[in-house]
């Protein structure tokens, strides 16, 4: 019997980690991209109404979000559509450059973290898929009668001249 004590504990699934990381990753994305805590969301038009009745401080546009100020200190945000410039968004709703002249708008860059982020979340899992096959291929290859691709391989053993067995005929 074997003598020694097992000091590893419990283990816990390979399972387990991989749900752990993506739940992290995904916490990652919502925080960076600020929709885990940010402003409460209102519609398109809501803002573009509240820009032609003046009742806008400020705006923040940031990739396709944009967060407003209002003259009451709420701050409220919402998402335009990707494919428009935040010009034709404008023309569309009506907002002219006079109600434009009394608000504060600021145009940023979209993060480099949240382009990091969509990269990671939409090539990852093919990365883990890949992953996956190959530790399981590896552990295929290895030692033992019953593995798959083990059955071209052969199992002649090399005997040099001390190993050698003798036989001698008197």
């Amino acid at each position: 019997m074997d003598d020694k004590p097992n000091d590893s504990g419990p283990t816990i699934p390979t399972w387990v980690w991989i749900l752990g990381v993506f739940a992290i990753i995904l916490g990652l994305q919502l925080w960076v991209s600020g929709r885990f805590n940010g402003p409460d969301q209102v519609g398109i038009q809501e803002v573009m109404t509240a820009v032609q009745n003046g009742d806008v401080k400020s705006m923040v546009v940031t990739g396709d979000r944009i967060e407003v100020e209002m003259n009451d200190g709420t701050v409220v945000s919402t998402t335009k559509h990707s494919r428009d410039s935040l010009a034709e968004t404008f023309e569309y709703y009506g907002v002219t450059a006079e109600q434009l002249q009394t608000v504060d708008l600021t145009v940023n860059d979209q993060s480099t973290w949240n382009n990091l982020f969509t990269i990671l979340i939409s090539v990852g899992p093919v990365i883990l898929l890949i992953w996956i096959f190959s530790r399981g291929f590896r552990q295929m290859q290895g030692g033992g009668g019953n593995n798959i691709f083990g059955f071209g391989r052969s199992r002649a053993k090399n005997l040099n001249d001390a190993n050698r067995p003798t036989v001698t005929f008197d």
